[in-house]
C-alpha cells in the first residue's frame, strides 16, 4: 500500500477517534508563552497526562535519552513511538488532519519535511523564550531557523563489514574503494528511499568522488533493503560482506548479538542531524518544550547520542564530514538511476 492510501485509510480511522474522544484535552491551554525552566516545570506537571515523542531514532538511542529525561524530571510522564520516516510523517500528518494530533515532539531528520510543517503552521518555531537553553550558550552554529529548530544529535555517515567474509587487508577504508571489482556481490544496499538523509549522503557523494565511481560502488551491490536495520543484520547473517550506508549505533546493535560486523568511518563522509520540532497543537506543550530543552542540553546530548557528535563538540567533527546540499531531493530521481533503485 503506498503512503498515499495509508493516509487515507488512517485519516478515516483517527475521524471516528477524534469524534469519540470529543473535546477532552489536558494540555493546561496553549502553552507557547516565554517560562524560565523552573517556571516551565511547574506548568508541565500542573498540566497533567503524558508526554508523546515520536521519533526517528533507534529503540537503543531513544530508550538512552528517555531514561536520562526520567532520572532528571521523574515528575513528567513520558513515552516514545518509533517509528521510520515514512511512517512517521503519514502518521503524524494524517492525525493532524484528523484534529487528533498525538505527539507533542517530532524528533526527525528530514529537514524537507521540518520546514514545510514551518511553513504551514504545524510546527512552532524553537525559540529561546520556549526552550530556555538556547539562551544559555546554545552554539548558534546548531541553529536551524530554516526548520525552526536546532541539532541535538550529528551522524556520520560510514561503511560496516562482516569480518568473517572481508579479511582486514580487504577492508575498504573510504567508500570509493568499493567501487572496486572485488566488491562484486558483496555490497547490501539499504534503500534510498526510506528516508531523505540517505539521499543527502549519496548526492554528497557524487559530488565527492564524481558519478563514474558512484556506479562502480552500485554495480557491485547484490541486493538492496527496505532499510539500514535489516541490511545490517543481513551483513551479520553473512548474506554479504559490506553494506552501505551504515552508522555506528546499527554496528553496535548487531555486534552485540554476536554478529562478526565492524564499522569502519571514512575520512570522507556527510552528515544527518537529529532535530526535534513541537507541534503547533501539542496536547502537552509544556512537557513537550521541557523535553526539548533537555534534549538540546549538554547534558541531554551527552546521555543518547554516544556515538554521535555533539554541537556542544562541535571541534571533535571531523573535517572530512560534508553537510548535505539543502537541495538534494531535486536530484532523487537521478541519484535512483545511478544507484539502481527503483525510486519513491
Amino acid at each position: 500500500m503506498c503512503i498515499r492510501d495509508r493516509l487515507i485509510a488512517l485519516l478515516a480511522v483517527l475521524a471516528m477517534v477524534a469524534a469519540a474522544c470529543g473535546g477532552d484535552d489536558d494540555s493546561g491551554g496553549e502553552g507557547f508563552e516565554a517560562l524560565d525552566r523552573d517556571e516551565l516545570l511547574q506548568a508541565a506537571i500542573d498540566e497533567g497526562g503524558q508526554l508523546i515523542v515520536y521519533s526517528e531514532a533507534t529503540e537503543a538511542k531513544n530508550d538512552l535519552l528517555i531514561a536520562a529525561f526520567r532520572e532528571k524530571y521523574p515528575e513528567i510522564d513520558v513515552e516514545y513511538v518509533r517509528l521510520t520516516p515514512p511512517d512517521l510523517i503519514a502518521r503524524y500528518l494524517a492525525e493532524k488532519d484528523a484534529g487528533a494530533t498525538v505527539a507533542s515532539v517530532v524528533q526527525g531528520t528530514s529537514a524537507n519535511f521540518q520546514a514545510e510543517q514551518i511553513e504551514n503552521g504545524n510546527f512552532t518555531a524553537l525559540t529561546e523564550d520556549l526552550i530556555p537553553v538556547l539562551g544559555e550558550g546554545y552554539p548558534d552554529d546548531f541553529l536551524r531557523p530554516e526548520t525552526g529548530n536546532v541539532v541535538n544529535s550529528i551522524t556520520l555517515w560510514g561503511i560496516c563489514i562482516n569480518t568473517d567474509i572481508i579479511a582486514p587487508a580487504d577492508a575498504p577504508q573510504e567508500f570509493a574503494d568499493l567501487a572496486d571489482p572485488k566488491y562484486a556481490n558483496e555490497i547490501l544496499l539499504a534503500d534510498p528511499n526510506i528516508a531523505d538523509v540517505y539521499y543527502g549522503f549519496w548526492d554528497t557523494l557524487v559530488d565527492e568522488v564524481g558519478e563514474d565511481t558512484v556506479r562502480g560502488i552500485a554495480a557491485n551491490v547484490s541486493q538492496v533493503f527496505p532499510s539500514g536495520v535489516p541490511a545490517t543484520q543481513a551483513v551479520g547473517a553473512g548474506e554479504g560482506g559490506v553494506v552501505l550506508v551504515c552508522v555506528p549505533t546499527l554496528a553496535t546493535l548487531v555486534s552485540n548479538e554476536g554478529a562478526p560486523v565492524e564499522y569502519i568511518q571514512p575520512s570522507l563522509t556527510s552528515t544527518f542531524e537529529h532535530r526535534p520540532s513541537i507541534s503547533s497543537d501539542a496536547p502537552h506543550p509544556y512537557k513537550a518544550r521541557l523535553w526539548i530543552d533537555f534534549s538540546v542540553s549538554r547534558e541531554g546530548i551527552a546521555a543518547w547520542a554516544q556515538f554521535d557528535a555533539s554541537p556542544w563538540e562541535a571541534d571533535q567533527i571531523p573535517s572530512g564530514a560534508k553537510v548535505p546540499a539543502l537541495d538534494y531531493l531535486d536530484r532523487q530521481d537521478s541519484l535512483n538511476e545511478i544507484l539502481g533503485t527503483s525510486g519513491g
